[in-house]
């Protein structure tokens, strides 16, 4: 994949053929007018002016109304669909709160290919019988397995009857039926509803798309259709992710306009801004990340040239971005038998997570904190550290030798990158990001600034790590601090796997994990709280 090594995945596109299937669909939902593609939109933020810039903050209040957004939801304002609507809105507020000043902003999607449901939609088209199965058939394609996207707390995901649940019946429950379902497949009372919830929004998203994203972003009140027949927002949320939808429209009266205008919620406020703040972060992105973006991608270019084969684990990082991690691991375990047996062993945690199990969940968390924020060059050479990281922990806790575990995974990883044919300023870049550079930079955070010799030593250690990545030209501050924060996202990624933030795949099951290291992080939700959008160390 040609690309712009200080671009972020999303600015350079994606090849990977399953999210370009996933894009016709929803194309093809464009055409049948249930879906509208941001892009081909003109969406704007009115408001009353309150002498603050106007960004989109993705962090939420969930007080009383989870899709809420502190900077939009403490300012009376407006997403509409016209500059007009959001300028009368605006201007409307403004007389009404003694003042003249009023604001509007264009609101621009990070993603060109994020996508709206048109909560109206269904009502509004009068689909016929036969046009109704088309389109459940068409969604039905697309929605994930019960085991994927039903997240079960950690103790229902060890405990859940895998067998049974495979023979699950694709109907929609009664919220009566959960005892039973409990008792069936050895769950909580919770885990059951969680799952007749998740078959019942699998149902409900085939049948009714825009009555179900309704539901969904009408998570803080309740109605007959939860009470009765409950839908698993993790399981729709899951879903939208994964199809690029990011919020919805409908109708509404305005009583501040006086009449019926068309507003839009937006549930992933991390994928939206106004363009002011969006090209202000492009320029913060590439200052920062810019030289060290540059300098990784020559050094990964010249690495391929070198390698003696191509089909393997780093030509799929690099063409494909968005490769789960799932697939990333079962690539790297490929023609390597000692690899393979290692993610196949236990890490000796008490939770018993097998190598590949913690190494998919760190990814998970590195993909959905950095995945968007870091340049593309930056982000392929963080999954390949992570991949390596703990290589050699299994034969550490085999041995009881956890004080040296450094040292056994400096050489796994040695060994890994070896059968890759990565040359040696590749190998030498990568071992020392997962052996001193995460360590000195997370004893750094974890001492949250009070520590001056930790910041310092992390520092030093990360300019070294920035001269390698230069190929040793000299660094200045910035590739340094470059250096510093791609270290901060993995080791946030490493430890935050642990926590109840984080999600584990236990046989088909997917569970939260127990959230030993609960207390080291802050986090923000997206509106069903599936997944940390913004993990980080507490400061």
């Amino acid at each position: 994949m040609q690309a712009d090594p200080s671009a972020t995945r999303i600015e350079n596109g994606s090849t990977n053929p399953e999210l370009e299937r996933r894009r016709q669909i929803m194309e093809q939902l464009c055409d049948l007018k249930i879906a509208k593609k941001v892009s081909d939109l003109d969406l704007y933020h009115g408001r009353a002016s309150t002498g603050r810039p106007w960004e989109v903050d993705p962090y939420f209040n969930n007080g009383g109304n989870a899709t809420s957004n502190r900077n939009i939801n403490s300012i009376p304002a407006l997403n509409a669909g016209s500059h007009e609507v959001a300028e009368q809105f605006g201007e409307s507020r403004a007389r009404r709160l003694g003042t003249r000043s009023y604001e509007v902003h264009k609101i621009i999607a990070r993603d060109p290919n994020a996508y709206i449901i048109d909560a109206d939609a269904y009502h509004r088209q009068q689909f016929s019988e036969f046009q109704r199965q088309d389109i459940a058939k068409m969604i039905m394609s697309t929605l994930p397995r019960i085991g994927d996207a039903c997240v079960f707390s950690y103790e229902d995901g060890k405990n859940v009857d895998q067998e049974a649940l495979a023979k699950l019946e694709n109907r929609t429950y009664h919220a009566s039926e959960a005892p039973e379902l409990a008792r069936r497949y050895n769950l909580s009372l919770e885990g059951a509803r969680q799952l007749l919830g998740a078959v019942n929004a699998r149902i409900a998203l085939a049948n009714n798309l825009s009555h179900t994203m309704l539901r969904f972003v009408s998570s803080g009140s309740e109605n007959d259709d939860d009470r009765k027949f409950p839908i698993n927002r993790d399981y729709v949320a899951h879903w939208v992710e994964s199809m690029g939808i990011i919020g919805t429209s409908y109708g509404v009266h305005s009583a501040t306009l006086g009449k019926n205008v068309e507003t839009y919620q937006f549930f992933s406020l991390d994928k939206i801004g106004s363009q002011e703040q969006l090209e202000a972060e492009k320029r913060r992105r590439n200052k920062k990340f810019g030289l060290a973006a540059i300098h990784t991608a020559n050094l990964l270019s010249r690495n391929n040239r070198e390698r003696l084969h191509n089909n393997d684990v780093l030509t799929m990082l690099q063409e494909d971005q968005y490769s789960t991690p799932h697939a990333i691991i079962e690539k790297a375990k490929e023609n390597n038998n000692r690899v393979k047996n290692l993610f196949a062993r236990k890490t000796g945690v008490w939770e018993g997570f097998t190598l590949q199990q913690h190494t998919e969940t760190a990814l998970s968390i590195f993909d959905k904190s950095a995945g968007d924020k870091l340049p593309s060059s930056l982000y392929t050479l963080g999954r390949l550290a992570l991949i390596a990281h703990d290589l050699g922990k299994p034969i550490a806790a085999e041995r009881h030798d956890v004080k040296n575990q450094k040292q056994y995974n400096i050489q796994e990883a040695a060994n890994f990158l070896c059968v890759l044919d990565c040359n040696d300023e590749t190998m030498k870049l990568v071992i020392h990001i997962i052996s001193d550079g995460m360590q000195y930079v997370g004893e750094d955070l974890l001492a949250k600034g009070k520590d001056p010799a930790k910041h310092q030593r992390a520092l030093d250690y990360c300019r070294d790590i920035a001269h390698e990545m230069s190929q040793g030209r000299a660094v200045g501050p910035t590739e340094t601090t470059a250096a510093y924060d791609l270290c901060k996202y993995l080791v946030t990624a490493d430890g935050g796997a642990y926590t109840s933030f984080a999600t584990t795949k236990h046989g088909r099951i997917s569970h939260r994990n127990s959230g030993g290291k609960h207390g080291q992080f802050d986090a923000s939700f997206n509106v069903a709280g599936v997944t940390g959008q913004n993990l980080e160390f507490k400061a």
